[in-house]
């Protein structure tokens, strides 16, 4: 249903693009895949050395390349979160003072280095599977179903929302506007934002009646009978994560 958006809504909006590939981690039962994720997520977390944080950046970057993600594509998902990235930054450098400088820089650039490493790894799960999937692997891990439904529909409806927001901008360059930052311009974005809002809380609310008339009850169910098990091939992918995860973490704890 999601990738029928894809004309309105373009590539840049999809993080499956690259889903139809063939390689290891496209084979890779997605729920050994998010369990793997969230280990190794959480054990980026809790590094506190620069360098095992350099070498987890540089294995994910590897392991982009060698399940056929292009960087470019990679580099375009990112570029929107770099600026939080760099706010972040420039937040924790400013909020421990600038009497040890060094120290400062330091602990700026491991806690963003574990938010871009963590961020990589993430693209990297969602872009081996379509999102169908990966949801459905979220609900077959006992995550419970209401918030499967909300990523589900946020996601959507993301699509939807953009819409609005494209058919009002082309209304308003169609009256003459012309962006700016004065007065006018100024209210002419509250009033719109405002506008915005509105039809969104009217267009779910419609949404949500047409839906409960169609038997929905707050959550999507996402299992089918064609689940498989896992298999060695599963296990050995989910395994050699764990491990990378605990040199990791003996590297920053024991070595560096």
């Amino acid at each position: 249903m999601m990738g029928s958006n894809g004309h309105m809504t373009g590539d840049a909006w999809r993080p499956d693009l690259y889903s139809n590939l063939s390689s290891w981690g496209h084979a890779w039962d997605t729920r050994a895949k998010i369990i793997a994720l969230v280990v190794f997520v959480f054990g980026v977390v809790t590094l506190n050395s620069i360098y095992p944080l350099m070498l987890s950046f540089v294995l994910v970057l590897l392991a982009v390349v060698s399940v056929k993600i292009p960087l470019f594509f990679l580099v375009k998902r990112v570029k929107w979160v770099l600026p939080f990235l760099i706010f972040i930054f420039i937040g924790l450098i400013l909020g421990r003072g600038l009497g040890n400088i060094h120290d400062s820089l330091y602990f700026g650039g491991t806690v963003s280095l574990k938010a871009l490493t963590s961020l990589t790894a993430t693209l990297l799960v969602l872009g081996t599977q379509s999102l169908e999937k990966f949801l459905k692997g979220l609900a077959q891990i006992r995550l419970p179903r209401v918030i499967v439904s909300v990523l589900f529909l946020s996601y959507r409806y993301i699509f939807m929302f953009r819409e609005i927001v494209q058919d009002t901008y082309r209304a308003l360059l169609s009256r003459g506007f012309s962006n700016g930052f004065s007065i006018q311009t100024l209210r002419v974005y509250g009033e719109i934002t405002g506008a915005l809002f509105i039809k969104a809380l009217d267009r779910s609310e419609i949404v949500l009646k047409s839906m409960e008339a169609r038997g929905f009850d707050g959550s999507i169910p996402f299992h089918s009978s064609s689940e498989r098990p896992l298999d060695a091939k599963d296990m050995i992918k989910t395994l050699g994560v764990l491990m990378v995860t605990g040199l990791l973490l003996w590297l920053d704890r024991g070595v560096i």
